[in-house]
């Protein structure tokens, strides 16, 4: 299956580190192999805050995977990995801080606030899903979204 998720972080660590930048520069990062006939996901974590979310037949959970950026001040880290079995039926949100820290105009976080709505929704197709989330992070900010967006489902086939 290539790669393990911990190896790659730990070359990404080792070639950041080469470059002796200040140890204020630092790289986040949730990096993840997924294995299309077993279709076992394995994902290491360096720091990336959001959490993918699980999206079982019967359950909505969020995937703690707890993990240290890549940073001049962590030169020599293990990452943890862990793995997950998706099956067919089953998805996984993956998504950035850009959903996660929009702020509202009393500065509060979005936050959690994701996970309600997967919860509510999690039986919408992937497309809908995904538009639900972002028309409620647009609502809850008033549509002052200041960091760059990214989500996307694996579901396997």
């Amino acid at each position: 299956m290539g790669l393990s998720p911990t190896k790659v972080l730990k070359y990404l660590n080792f070639k950041f580190n080469s470059l002796e930048l200040d140890e204020y520069y630092y790289v986040t990062i949730l990096y993840g192999v997924f294995n299309k006939k077993t279709k076992e996901l394995k994902i290491s974590n360096a720091g990336h805050n959001c959490m993918p979310i699980l999206i079982g037949v019967e359950t909505v959970e969020e995937a703690f995977i707890p993990g240290t950026p890549i940073s001049p001040l962590f030169k020599d880290i293990n990452h943890m990995e862990k793995s997950y079995h998706i099956d067919e039926g089953e998805r996984i949100i993956f998504y950035t801080d850009g959903i996660s820290e929009a702020k509202n105009r009393n500065r509060e976080i979005y936050g959690g606030r994701i996970l309600d709505v997967v919860k509510k929704h999690k039986d919408e197709k992937n497309s809908n899903l995904i538009s639900l989330i972002l028309e409620d992070v647009k609502n809850f900010s008033e549509g002052n979204i200041t960091d760059d967006i990214a989500i996307f489902i694996l579901e396997p086939q």
